[in-house]
């Protein structure tokens, strides 16, 4: 059984992958978190990122797959693990947000979701709750009625006429809640599809800068919402960038003029996703059409 309590020196070990983490002190908005791993481990501070990311690497999240894919066959599995995986990992940088927005209450909830999580990895249960899981985060933060194919936006968002749009297509409901939340922190609008059917539907009535496309979907998948997006010709320049636990080679898709713009793999770093969004949309403004 998962203890969580606000106080310092819990630690949760990952027997398989040789890791600890350990609550170390919780002094307010700020919590400090040891990180003991093997040697082969890449840890990477904020500070080193774009040196990580140049690699080809997303730091402990990649690391942490890399270790858990070892002992997994099959494309299937591998996928699954990718997801699960995910959601741990964006609801650790959405707590990390939460806690530094001084949302205590929310940041309690989302520690409490990211550390059951990643129980669940460690003792191998998580393939039998998948169907709890589905609705748990989702749940605790569920976006209003009109977000499927509709749009929510953050308050920082409310305090401009024309908030920055963005088109989020994903699936699975706690990694759409979770990278939704963390967009609408960051200021964006945001639209959320769960197929490639509504993504095209909500693209005949808005005009998101871009799209954030999952792969491995029902009623039309990642590669079909693609080739369907490019065959119309006002969302020519349109960036599509792909946020999958697959590769590239697996569905068919090329990175380039001709497929995506870019490729984010789960487990997503959502701080790389932001400062490429960032960058790219910089001249935006207030704006929320780039066509």
């Amino acid at each position: 059984m998962l203890v969580l309590s606000r106080r310092a020196s819990e630690t949760i070990r990952f027997p398989q992958l040789g890791i600890s983490v350990s609550i170390l002190s919780v002094k307010g908005n700020r919590v400090q978190v040891g990180v003991d791993a093997p040697a082969q481990i890449q840890i990477v501070r904020k500070e080193l990122e774009s040196v990580a990311d140049t690699n080809g690497k997303d730091g402990m999240a990649n690391s942490i797959v890399s270790n858990s894919l070892a002992s997994v066959k099959s494309s299937e599995e591998k996928h699954a693990l990718k997801n699960r995986l995910n959601r741990a990992m964006l609801a650790l940088q959405l707590t990390q947000k939460q806690l530094s927005a001084g949302q205590l209450e929310s940041a309690d909830k989302t520690l409490a979701f990211a550390l059951a999580r990643l129980a669940e990895l460690e003792d191998g249960s998580c393939s039998k709750n998948e169907c709890e899981i589905a609705s748990t985060f989702a749940d605790s933060f569920p976006a209003p009625k009109e977000m499927s194919g509709g749009s929510t936006m953050s308050l920082s968002s409310r305090a401009t006429a024309k908030p920055i749009e963005v088109l989020l297509v994903e699936d699975d409901l706690n990694e759409q809640a979770l990278l939704r939340t963390l967009l609408e922190m960051e200021g964006y609008r945001v639209h959320t599809a769960k197929n490639g059917r509504e993504a095209l539907e909500c693209l005949s009535r808005s005009r998101p800068v871009c799209v954030l496309l999952d792969m491995m979907m029902p009623e039309c998948d990642g590669a079909e919402t693609l080739e369907r997006i490019r065959a119309i010709s006002r969302f020519n320049e349109l960036p599509v960038y792909a946020v999958s636990g697959t590769s590239p080679e697996s569905v068919g898709v090329s990175v380039g003029t001709d497929g995506v713009d870019d490729w984010f793999p789960k487990p997503l770093n959502a701080s790389r996703l932001v400062q490429h969004m960032r960058r790219r949309f910089s001249d935006l403004g207030n704006v929320n059409s780039a066509y």
